[in-house]
């Protein structure tokens, strides 16, 4: 065979397996193919990421890319090659620009001690973003007002950039427990806000219930806070009905109560510290 032929026939090989390249992905593959050399099943999700994220014109896709944003950040993670770091004579430093700037919706970070791992995380504002070109544009309609809705509540909860902290329980040193915002309002806000979302929608479903289940275990088991005691008290009685207890966890929570009404309020802002 020709070798003309051979080239038409690797180049219909190639769009049978990815599909239709995104601007994005094409982009991307030079530094997909130099720190995930390894990995065409990786390969393939990144393009179909960018490539769903360009055709995203109803609310099933933005669900799904909402979900594949969180798994792909893990595979990133968790494939990446290290060694080209060395062996290149790269800096960790050009390396994080380079996989930042190349493979946007998501944020690539490394850890703060001990031997370089990469970290990555979902960058939800691209996808929000991408959303907002495609389904809110115009005049408000019920789609446009459901993604709207649903990203305000995530952003509210976890920010744009979804880290390993979120914004009503949160690290505040590296050597201190978690500290809860409860009492500044933000836990009876965010419940308030899922219960009268999902009973409109389903979409980000699976999100809107990690933020539950966050808050619940927030409340049940962290025992340092930023806010008075009295707002502290007032919003733990708010929220009870909203956290969907089983038979355990009222116990769990009456235990927690009365640890909040019999600790000092000093107590409370320094403990673990």
């Amino acid at each position: 065979m020709c070798k003309v032929g051979i080239a038409i026939i690797l180049f219909f090989q190639s769009l049978i397996g990815y599909g239709q390249q995104s601007d994005f992905f094409n982009a991307a593959l030079p530094t997909l193919n130099k720190y995930f050399s390894k990995d065409e099943t990786l390969h393939k999700r990144v393009n179909d990421f960018y490539d769903s994220l360009d055709s995203c014109h109803d609310t099933s896709t933005v669900d799904w890319l909402f979900g594949e944003q969180g798994e792909v950040s893990a595979l990133l993670a968790n494939n990446f090659e290290p060694n080209k770091i060395w062996t290149e004579g790269l800096t960790i430093e050009h390396v994080l620009i380079n996989l930042n700037k190349f493979l946007p919706g998501f944020q690539f970070n490394e850890t703060d001690a001990g031997d370089f791992h990469l970290l990555v995380y979902p960058n939800m504002q691209f996808i929000f973003d991408h959303a907002s070109k495609h389904l809110l544009r115009g005049e408000p309609d019920e789609t446009s007002l459901k993604i709207k809705g649903g990203f305000d509540i995530i952003f509210d909860a976890w920010s744009s950039v979804k880290h390993n902290y979120t914004t009503y329980c949160y690290d505040i040193c590296c050597d201190c427990a978690q500290e809860s915002a409860l009492g500044s309002g933000l836990h009876s806000r965010l419940l308030t806000a899922i219960v009268i979302y999902s009973a409109h929608s389903n979409l980000f479903a699976e999100a809107l219930k990690e933020i539950k289940q966050g808050i619940k275990n927030d409340v049940l088991y962290t025992y340092a806070f930023s806010s008075p005691k009295k707002a502290i008290l007032a919003e733990f009685a708010i929220i009870k009905p909203l956290l969907g207890l089983s038979e355990q966890e009222e116990l769990i929570y009456e235990k927690k109560e009365m640890y909040l009404e019999e600790t000092s309020e000093e107590d409370l802002h320094n403990y673990g510290r």
